[in-house]
């Protein structure tokens, strides 16, 4: 065990001269801020999401307040964060849990919308400081960086084996902040990628003109005019610049009306409420 209580120092010497100690969903937690963070974090850097995180706990401090908004001043509110279906879930969840007790086992978080295994552990350690291995970028990189240096291919798995060797060092909510942390520190000094050795390793593609792209300039397009005649609003998609056919927008529109992000009345199409 020397090389693993020798990694366990070496993270927590990095976290305590270096940890991102000032993050806001640091401070004060609760369930329900722990529980915003996360979803925000998604997919998303951490600079972009402190803002969002700050002035979405002032329009919505608590799970009560969120479960009563509505679905348009929710989406304005996230717009430009990007991935509005974690909003959704967001908002989906708040609903359930408004007069609940949080739950705090892992089997009943991984129900709730928006909620996977990543997220789930994520929560339980954060949150209730209770030690449950999960794995995020930058904790498959230090863990792919220390422990699998001549391996390819290898499994989350794999890592998560490895994790519950290790252990935590201080307690279940440092040992992940610090592990999060290390990771993003790793990411500036490595020449190569030790995620490229990952099972699950993909290379992310281009937001610009993807189909993501297009379903937040509808959104977009929405939250401006409220309502617009469907086809004056594939009109207006379709006339900018490298748009796809009218075909492919129709598609986009119809699948966000099976997601719940929109509504089709008489024709007339607008945000979900």
């Amino acid at each position: 065990m020397k090389k693993e209580e020798a990694f366990k120092r070496k993270v927590m010497e990095y976290y305590d001269s270096n940890g991102r100690h000032s993050l806001p969903w640091r401070k004060r937690i609760t369930p329900y801020r722990i529980l915003v963070s996360e979803l925000m974090l998604q997919q998303t850097q951490v600079e972009r999401v402190i803002p969002y995180f700050n002035r979405w706990m002032k329009h919505y401090p608590s799970m009560k307040k969120l479960s009563e908004a509505s679905q348009d001043d929710i989406l304005k509110l996230w717009s430009g964060l990007g991935y509005n279906k974690r909003a959704l879930a967001l908002h989906k969840t708040a609903q359930i849990l408004a007069r609940k007790k949080f739950p705090r086992e892992k089997e009943k978080l991984l129900k709730l919308p928006g909620i996977g295994h990543y997220t789930a552990g994520a929560i339980l350690n954060f949150t209730f400081n209770q030690w449950t291995p999960f794995i995020d970028t930058n904790i498959r990189r230090v863990f792919l960086f220390h422990f699998f240096e001549k391996k390819h291919d290898v499994s989350d798995e794999k890592i998560l084996e490895k994790m519950e060797k290790v252990g935590y060092a201080h307690s279940p909510r440092e040992w992940g902040y610090a592990l999060m942390d290390y990771g993003a520190f790793l990411k500036t000094q490595l020449e190569e990628n030790p995620n490229r050795k990952s099972s699950h390793y993909r290379k992310q593609s281009s937001f610009l003109y993807s189909r993501r792209y297009w379903r937040s300039r509808i959104l977009k397009i929405l939250l401006e005019k409220e309502q617009v005649k469907k086809e004056k609003l594939v009109s207006l998609v379709t006339s900018e610049r490298n748009a796809p056919k009218k075909s492919e927008i129709e598609k986009i529109l119809s699948q966000m009306e099976k997601e719940g992000f929109l509504k089709n009345e008489r024709n007339n199409v607008g945000i979900k409420s």
